[in-house]
């Protein structure tokens, strides 16, 4: 029996986040067992790499599967909540250009207005502006990811921001120069346990709320209706 598109996405999602769990976890068991031996170092750096690539790879490949999967729906756009509207308006705005002429205006209006379908295109332009593929996932631009899906992100003490900057300062360092960074950076295993129980638990996070959107629908407008 065919699966729904919905149950397809999730089963995919749920998939993807234990595969990336799992080695992530592995991978930290190995190098704790290892910081006695002379390529702790080594694995350390190797492990804030890997940590860093599987944050960064986990967030865009569920923020394009979720709206391919919301274009897939083929919704109208007054049934979505606003931040649907505000990608839809991005989208169109990518070939804007200035003009004292205001038929640009004009068809943009229309377009919003006239029960226009939420279509936009998975596009590089989507990846690169929307997503930020090509900026690292620091958390100014994991900030702007969960306001395009209307994620709330928790982080009251700025516990996840000041971890989440270390393990992107360090994944820089080390990918342009071969060493951990100076300043911002960890001292221990300990250290490195607190990044990846942090990063773990966010990519959780925002794993149960794709799911919740999904399964109960909360992308429309009327599930947050009173």
């Amino acid at each position: 029996m065919k699966s729904r598109p919905d149950e397809k996405l999730i089963f995919e999602l749920t998939t993807a986040l234990s595969n990336r769990k799992k080695e992530i976890t592995d991978f930290y068991m190995y190098i704790q067992s290892c910081q006695s031996s002379g390529i702790a170092e080594i694995l350390n750096k190797s492990f804030i790499l890997l940590l860093y690539a599987h944050w960064e790879g986990f967030i865009k490949e569920y923020t394009i599967k979720y709206f391919s999967f919301i274009i897939s729906q083929k919704l109208v756009l007054s049934k979505l909540t606003e931040n649907f509207l505000l990608i839809y308006l991005k989208s169109l705005l990518k070939t804007y250009k200035v003009d004292k002429n205001i038929f640009q205006e004009k068809k943009i209006l229309d377009l919003v207005s006239k029960g226009s379908k939420f279509k936009i295109k998975i596009d590089e332009y989507f990846e690169k502006y929307t997503v930020g593929s090509e900026s690292n996932l620091k958390f100014k631009n994991y900030k702007n990811i969960c306001t395009i899906l209307n994620y709330s992100l928790i982080d009251e003490t700025n516990v996840f921001e000041t971890n989440l900057e270390k393990l992107v300062h360090n994944r820089n360092s080390i990918a342009h120069t071969g060493l951990k960074a100076e300043e911002n950076t960890y001292s221990d295993i300990l250290d490195i346990e607190i990044m990846k129980n942090l990063i773990i638990g966010e990519m959780e996070n925002f794993h149960s709320f794709i799911e919740k959107n999904v399964v109960n629908r909360e992308y429309l407008v009327s599930m947050h209706n009173a």
